[in-house]
């Protein structure tokens, strides 16, 4: 009799971990599984503060830490195509600062990114408030762009 209430407490047991977790992934899956609301005609505004990283997959985990981390080359080339495809979008902002990078094989990526959202016929502008060689390539790729009145 004590070993059948053992086995069925252990049964009650294991039952009520397995709905604990799937309450827990059914929750991430709202959580993260929706998209944001973008209204109509809005414009994407594309910060690159420093210099992108070189990254592999994504890392679910890091979004979670405090300490912000450059955008990866991947990411910012996902959302420009996203965007591209997106009805909602309507145009891009680009406002690159600080790119220190000698190398340009990353904003290379990046300015071929955009030039692909161009082809899509919504515009993409660039705003520059200082900036060096690469900010400037990387902002020829765009219709139209701005500089800031130096002081």
């Amino acid at each position: 009799m004590a070993v059948r209430r053992g086995v069925g407490l252990v049964l009650v047991l294991v039952l009520l971990a397995c709905i604990v977790s799937f309450g827990g992934l059914l929750a991430i899956w709202l959580m993260v599984g929706s998209e944001p609301s973008v209204p109509s005609r809005s414009t994407l505004v594309l910060r690159i503060d420093g210099d992108p990283i070189e990254g592999g997959p994504d890392d679910g985990f890091r979004q979670f830490l405090p300490v912000q981390h450059a955008p990866s080359v991947r990411a910012l080339v996902e959302n420009i195509r996203k965007a591209k495809l997106d009805r909602r979008v309507a145009a891009m902002v680009v406002r690159p600062t600080g790119l220190q990078s000698p190398y340009l094989a990353k904003i290379q990526e990046v300015r071929d990114a955009i030039l692909d959202f161009r082809r899509s016929g919504k515009p993409a502008i660039a705003y520059l408030e200082d900036g060096g060689q690469t900010e400037y390539y990387l902002a020829t790729s765009c219709d139209h762009i701005f500089v800031a009145p130096s002081r």
